[in-house]
């Protein structure tokens, strides 16, 4: 602003009257009301406003501005003009303000309006982004009056409302009295000023609203309309009825839709920036209060009010306030022009039945009861505003066939655990889900999507007399399963809006058949759920394998094991087989009594036989006690009995009856042979052994598993027919007198011709018939039947070991090469991820039969596949093999077999010819290292040592830096081969290669000149020289005589001249060559790993440290004294972006013999540690920093600890506790001496300030200094230390412990228990009178380990911490067992804890006191207390499963020492007693019943009761 010399001379009045006339345009007018006033040009918000002299004249272009905006429409939506105003009322008093701006909610209502109306506002990202796109635009524009409208960019939109909105928002804060100095006088003038009809405040609302949804996510002030409204809602009383439904009625009219449109944008932050998601975060919370506190709640209220008339007309059909409330909402859904609007407001309903569910009380069941009612009215109201009506079954022929609104809305009622009543889920699956109703139109099928979220929420709409309301139900009880039977018999996804068959029949298992069964188990009607699954696959009449079928999916049987022991008595379970039975028996008697129709009774019977067999392999799958059995034994005998009879008829079934009655006589197999094998003789188990082998059903299973027929669907491989005979052989495989009638049994049965013979001509000659389909297909089934025999060998891999060796063999050929055509591609079946494991499960299943044999066989099937793929371009096949070896410990590898693999994969290496792929080489070179983990004598690699440098030497200068992983597997096969050479030196072969190598090393370090470009050939050369220079002997392979000190000179020199130059290089600003990272990496790796004998000649150690100079300044260190420190903000490049060269770097640095290099850079490694790396390079900081502070003075180490310990001045990070563990490992007890007063704070500084992290991991690594204290280095251990100890772990634990995570509330659990075993253990003798605060630890941590119950009482005694969350209590059975020792140790401690250090025993002076005894005499003094809080607790939480179990031995050892006497620690059974009964008055009746379980628990099995 210019000073008052420069300033022309005061303006008379007037100019200020004449202001209108005088300049042409509005903005020429305001430019001269700014000169007037004295004010800046700009008028931008950030700028200062000096306060204006004259008062009178600011009002008097104030009332001229108001006057303007009251008259023009131009005015009005100038962005200066309301920034003028915006600078006038600053200097004004507010009085004077409020007197000059009456009528200013006119004003912004007009301009809200105007801005509304003006356009489609474009409000992408993109367009307002650009800040010199806004500056121009905010420039003073000339704008003739002409009387139009003028149209408006979004920019100048977006900035006169923020210009509005920052009028409004001072006026605001000034209204508030409290902000207002000279009074309240003043403010009420603003109130008034602001307060408004509701009408006008709904309509400013309204329009704000627009603006906000029309500019997301762009920024537009909300906070001063909403005030504007609150304050205009404030005269009216929610209690009187006559004006209770204004406000609520106003904004429904005015401000629903946009608020509707706007809860759904915000709630979809999908895709956006930080930025634009935390716009909508922020505005989100503003949007549902208002629908919820204006809409919602007085709905609510109108529903819940005294019952009248009215009233129960509301509630009969289904709320009809709410229903009036939502009508702006229905009109917008069914008759807006704008689709995307419409669809926002569908999206929006079940937001806003997620508010009412939040609006309304539903913590405790009777309030979830009263709360239904208008629950179910605001469900009706939303699903009418979507056009699907749930109330008036009338009108459904005018609702929409869309109802994505109620599934969404039922998905809310099941994450809120909301119930709806069965009478409204029964009419809204009656009225859309097409199971009761079908439409005339076919194209509307039936909605799964809505049955599942129905079932979800409550099933008992589908069960017989079951419904949650104790109503008669509502559906026929069969709809469902009618319904699931028929989309079973079709494969059309097109029928049930799912784009996947393999999708739909996901959901229908999932989500529709197996909670349906749990419902009927929940109320104790399983067996209905089983009778209407047979009864409808005996409706369905005969199925083929070809077609999917619901009731015979593997899932659906899967679902029955775990309800069916659990859920029915023997009893139960016997009538349902004997009625799966009854086809059986029918079809035997009926053939018994009319032998010459036998065809016809197969074909009528058939059906039901089929449903029955299902069932009956489901029931039998399901059953799992052996008691259970036992009782059924009976009747599986006599089903076993029917089910060979079928054999014995002349006319069979078809195929798929056969199979099926295979797979249940497999079950019934199962389940009777432990019990014959148990009570039969000898003889009885060979004839029953002999009976079965020789039956007819296995004589018909081998006819048919020797078939050749080239019918699709008879050649298909008889998988249960072979599980059947698998089963019984591998039963009577142990018995010896069977041993040849099993064999022959596998040989001449399971090895058949499908296991002996591959067949690949027919895949070529139907490729070349019909390459569109038939090979596809062919191909397709025969892997199916490999799969299904693999699937057989599985369950029974011991069988294999009968098969000779030949057919076996290329029974696992086939296997591999069939699935390996699926193993690399992407899986879109469940059968065909089945296929591609299934080598993977074989493989483990032959390896842990432990037959050397069989492991042979298989090895070498997947060394043939491998080896097929040398002339392939296919690399499927050497995928699969090469995962299968990574599956297969080495030592199961033949020897013959594992070199010619290391020959194949050299092979493929070599092949590459400077060609550098990443992926295979990894997945090659990793098979070698794991294969060489062995000595491979002949391999070729392991005889020609010129291999290693050709497997290398691809890996050039210029590589990228994802090569670094493949050079450190070539360096781990160097190590390896040198390794077995090494073990093997005395033999001719192995010193003539190690020669060779050692020739090749020594020309490659005396030829080359630089290393850099070759950092594959240099890892090479780095192995060979660090094992041969470190071995034992090294004269072996001539290292003394061609490695000579000249050489070694000039491989270091080479080295560090290579060092030096990249260093150099990276250094600079702007370098980014990602080769000379990688060359960089390779030498740096050189150098840490060079040997310390090649380092003692003075030149070498020069040139050492002149390395450690130049990596001091890349990063800015200090070196040998001088000062430097660690630019952060520094220029980026490449040694500063890589992880792994700044450890190798610190690893040079941290080597040094000397101890004047000062302490480490703190600065440094504290950035190193945060950045990502390995598990193994964040271990090799540490250890280089522990070796370096182990070489440091006592004062360097005592600065070193100073720095890293934390303070309330000083906060310490996760890094910083790390080094400051490594530190504390290298304090020594003569170190302590002489710094004792300011090691010792060490332990109580730690104490003190371990509860101010807010982090699991900070927290845990101040704890481990704390343990490495109190376990390592007791003498920085003091009496007041030990006490801040304890004080720690009674805060920690309790309620008032530190805001931690709690998804990692185990990790501070299992830290407190160390902490506090180390206490106990080791620091007992100085816990003497501290046992008090022990006692609340220990109950801490025992509350810990419960988890609260759902409805909680007011004397509820389970507090927890907040580091742990109730609802997802992360604390197992682990950490019970935790919990555990560490009681168990308190009762009996061991004689070194129990010993009194305090009073030393002398030999001429004996102890006649026990320690032990006497400590534990001292426990049993407190552990009374833990009992009875124990007993609490079990009465106010639960534990988890097998927690109870697991701290049964501490309970145990508290009730050991209950009965020693305090004095000398002698047993009593009588002070037991006498204890338990003060114990037992103590309590109350229910913690008395708790007590005395625990109590004969342990004088029934706990207690010691004497020799």
């Amino acid at each position: 602003m210019a000073t008052g010399e420069e300033i022309r001379p005061q303006p008379s009045l007037h100019r200020i009257h004449n202001l209108s006339t005088s300049f042409d345009t509005f903005e020429d007018q305001l430019d001269e009301a700014i000169r007037i006033l004295g004010l800046r040009p700009d008028l931008s918000r950030d700028s200062r406003v000096e306060a204006i002299q004259h008062h009178a004249r600011a009002e008097a272009v104030l009332s001229w501005l108001v006057a303007r905006l009251r008259a023009e429409r131009f005015a009005r939506l100038s962005v200066q003009a309301w920034r003028l105003l915006y600078a006038i009322a600053r200097t004004v008093p507010p009085g004077n303000v409020a007197n000059k701006t009456v009528d200013l909610l006119d004003v912004v209502e007009k301009t809200a309006s105007e801005l509304s109306s003006n356009g489609e506002l474009d409000a992408s990202p993109g367009k307002l982004d650009d800040q010199a796109q806004v500056k121009e635009l905010s420039k003073k524009r000339k704008r003739e009056d002409t009387g139009g409208k003028t149209e408006m960019s979004p920019i100048e939109v977006i900035e006169v409302y923020n210009a509005v909105a920052e009028f409004l928002s001072w006026l605001v804060s000034m209204s508030n009295e409290r902000s207002h100095t000279q009074g309240s006088a003043s403010s009420q003038r603003l109130q008034a000023l602001l307060r408004t009809n509701v009408e006008r405040a709904s309509r400013i609302l309204k329009h704000w609203l627009h603006a906000v949804l029309r500019v997301l996510p762009e920024v537009v002030q909300i906070a001063p309309v909403l005030y504007i409204w609150e304050l205009s809602t404030r005269s009216f009383s929610t209690t009187n009825a006559a004006n209770a439904t204004i406000v609520p009625e106003c904004l429904s009219t005015e401000c629903l839709v946009p608020l509707a449109l706007l809860l759904a944008k915000t709630s979809a932050a999908e895709g956006l920036d930080a930025r634009s998601r935390e716009v909508m975060e922020r505005l989100r919370p503003s949007i549902e209060i208002l629908v919820a506190k204006y809409i919602i709640l007085p709905a609510r209220a109108h529903f819940f009010r005294p019952r009248n008339t009215v009233a129960k007309q509301d509630k009969g059909s289904g709320g009809g306030y709410i229903a009036t409330l939502l009508q702006p909402l229905k009109h917008t859904i069914s008759h807006s022009s704008d689709n995307d609007n419409a669809t926002l407001a569908r999206k929006a309903l079940s937001l806003v039945f997620d508010l009412a569910i939040s609006c309304s009380q539903t913590s405790a069941p009777k309030q979830k009861i009263a709360e239904r009612p208008w629950l179910e009215a605001v469900f009706a109201a939303l699903a009418d505003c979507a056009r699907t009506p749930v109330v008036d079954v009338d009108r459904k022929t005018e609702a929409s066939s869309d109802t994505t609104v109620i599934v969404e809305m039922l998905k809310v009622a099941t994450r809120r655990k909301v119930q709806l009543s069965t009478s409204m889920l029964a009419r809204i699956v009656t009225m859309y889900s097409g199971i009761v109703l079908p439409r005339e139109d076919e194209e509307w099928p039936f909605d799964w999507n809505l049955i599942a979220e129905v079932i979800g929420l409550d099933p008992g709409v589908f069960l017989l007399g079951k419904n949650s309301d104790k109503s008669e139900p509502l559906l026929p009880s069969d709809a469902v399963f009618d319904a699931l039977s028929t989309v079973s018999l079709s494969r059309r996804s097109e029928e049930v809006h799912i784009k996947s068959y393999t999708a739909l029949q996901e959901m229908l298992t999932n989500s529709v058949a197996v909670p349906l069964m749990n419902a009927y188990t929940h109320s104790r009607d399983l067996p209905t759920f089983i009778h209407k699954w047979f009864q409808q696959l005996a409706d369905m009449g005969h199925l083929d394998t070809k077609s999917w079928c619901i009731w015979t999916d593997g899932e659906l049987s899967f679902a029955l094991r775990s309800v069916l022991d659990g859920s029915l008595m023997s009893s139960q379970i016997l009538e349902m087989i004997k009625k799966m039975q009854k086809p059986v028996d029918a079809l035997l008697s009926a053939v018994h009594n009319d032998p010459n129709s036998i065809a016809n009774l197969w074909t009528d019977s058939g059906p039901a036989l089929n449903a029955g067999l299902v069932v009956l392999d489901a029931i039998l799958g399901a059953l799992k006690k052996d008691s259970t059995v036992d009782t059924l034994e009976p009747c599986l005998e006599e089903l076993e009995k029917s089910l060979f009879a079928l054999f014995h008829q002349k006319t069979r079934g078809k195929v798929l009856t056969e199979t099926r009655v295979w797979t249940v006589m497999s079950r019934l197999w199962a389940l009777l042979w432990p019990g014959r094998q148990a009570r039969m003789s000898i003889e009885e188990v060979l004839d029953l052994g002999r009976q079965r082998l020789g039956s007819k059903a296995f004589e018909r299973a081998r006819r048919y598993m020797h078939k050749q027929s080239r019918s699709m669907e008879e050649s298909e491989f008889p998988r249960d027919a072979f599980a059947c005979i698998a089963a019984v052989c591998d039963s009577l495989r142990g018995i010896e007198l069977l041993q040849k009638d099993v064999t022959d049994n596998v040989r001449n049965n399971l090895a058949t011709t499908e296991m002996k013979q591959s067949s690949p001509s027919v895949h070529e000659d139907v490729d070349m018939e019909d390459p569109q389909g038939r090979r596809k297909h062919v191909v397709r089934f025969t892997g199916h039947r490999i799969a299904q025999s693999a699937e057989v060998m599985i369950q029974f891999p011991k069988l294999l070991a009968l098969i000779p060796s030949v057919p076996r063999r290329c029974l696992f050929s086939r296997i591999l090469q069939d699935t390996s055509k699926v193993f690399t591609q992407e899986a879109s079946t469940s059968t065909q991820w089945e296929t591609a494991l299934l080598p993977k499960a074989l493989l483990r299943a032959i390896i842990e039969s432990n037959d050397t044999h069989v492991v042979d066989d298989i090895s070498a099937a997947i060394s043939q596949l491998l080896e097929s793929t040398a002339h392939s371009q296919d690399n499927s096949a050497e995928k699969l093999a090469t995962h299968l070896y990574f599956q297969t410990p080495v030592a199961a590898i033949p020897r013959a077999h594992r070199e010619s693999i290391l020959k194949h994969m050299t092979r493929l290496i070599r092949a590459t010819s400077g060609r550098l792929d990443t992926e295979d080489t990894m997945r090659r070179l990793s098979l070698m290292v794991k294969l060489m983990g062995m000595p491979n004598a002949t391999a070729e690699v392991s005889t020609n040592p010129s291999l290693l440098w050709e497997i290398a030497s691809p890996i050039k200068g210029d590589v990228a830096s994802t090569s670094i992983p493949v050079l450190g597997l070539v360096e781990e096969l160097v190590k390896l081969t040198i390794g077995h050479l090494l073990a093997t030196k005395e033999q001719a072969r192995s010193q003539d290669y190690l020669r060779e190598l050692t020739l090749q090393t020594v020309h490659f370090a005396s030829k080359t000149s630089s290393y850099a470009p070759l950092p594959g050939s240099l890892v090479v050369a780095k192995a060979v020289f660090s094992a041969l220079h470190n071995a034992a002997a090294p004269d072996i392979g001539g290292w003394q005589l061609h490695a000579s000190a000249e050489i070694e000179k000039k491989y270091l020199q080479t080295l560090f001249n290579d060092i030096e130059k990249l260093l150099q290089t990276l250094s600079g600003q702007g370098a980014s060559e990602t080769g000379d990272t990688v060359s960089l990496q390779c030498c740096l790796q050189a150098v840490a790993d060079l040997p310390a004998s090649l380092l003692a000649r003075d030149e070498e150690r020069i040139a050492y440290e002149r390395i450690q100079e130049l990596m001091c300044n890349s990063y800015r260190l200090p070196f040998r004294g001088k000062d430097a420190s660690y630019d952060v903000d520094g220029t980026a490049n490449p040694l500063q972006n890589s992880s792994a060269i700044q450890v190798l770097a610190w690893t040079i640095l941290s080597h040094s013999s000397s101890q004047s290099d000062g302490p480490p850079p703190l600065d440094f490694l504290c950035k190193l540690l945060r950045q990502d790396l390995s598990l193994q390079q964040h271990r090799k900081v540490l250890d280089c920093f522990k070796d370096r502070m182990t070489r440091c003075l006592t004062d360097e180490k005592v600065t070193v600890i100073s720095s890293l310990t934390p303070s309330h001045e000083h906060t310490v990070g996760t890094e910083g506790l790390e080094l400051l563990h490594a530190t504390i490992g290298t304090i020594q007890k003569s170190e302590h001496e002489s710094k004792a007063a300011i090691l010792q704070r060490l332990l109580s500084d730690l104490t003190r300030n371990v509860k101010a992290y807010k982090d699991v991991a900070s927290f845990s690594a101040a704890v481990e200094c704390i343990l490495a204290i109190l376990r390592n280095k007791p003498f920085l251990v003091q009496q007041d230390s030990v006490d801040a100890v304890l004080g720690l772990l009674v805060t920690v634990s309790s309620v008032s412990g530190p805001q931690l995570p709690t998804n990692l509330g185990s990790r501070v659990f299992t830290s407190l228990c160390k902490t506090c075993q180390v206490l106990i253990t080791q620091y007992r003798p100085s816990l003497g009178g501290r046992f008090h605060l022990v006692l609340d630890v220990l109950r801490n941590l025992m509350s810990c380990l419960y988890t609260p119950h759902a409805k909680r009482t007011k004397q509820s005694t389970l507090l927890l911490p907040p580091w742990l969350n109730p609802k997802q209590h992360p604390l197992k059975l682990q950490h019970a067992a935790m919990y555990t020792r560490l009681l168990t140790t308190l009762c009996n401690p061991s004689p070194s804890a129990a010993r009194n250090r305090r009073r030393p025993s002398h030999p001429d002076q004996p102890s006649l006191v026990d320690e032990t005894k006497r400590a534990r005499a001292y426990a049993g003094e407190y552990v009374p207390y833990l009992l009875y809080h124990f007993c609490r607790l079990q009465l106010n939480g639960k534990l988890g499963e097998g927690m109870r179990e697991a701290l049964t031995p501490a309970l145990w050892a508290c009730m050991d020492v209950l009965g020693m006497s305090g004095g000398g620690g002698e047993e009593s059974r009588s002070g037991t007693g006498e204890r338990v009964k003060a114990i037992s008055a103590s309590m109350g009746s229910s913690e008395r019943s708790v007590f005395r379980g625990v109590w004969e628990e342990w004088r029934r099995f706990g207690a010691w009761k004497g020799g």
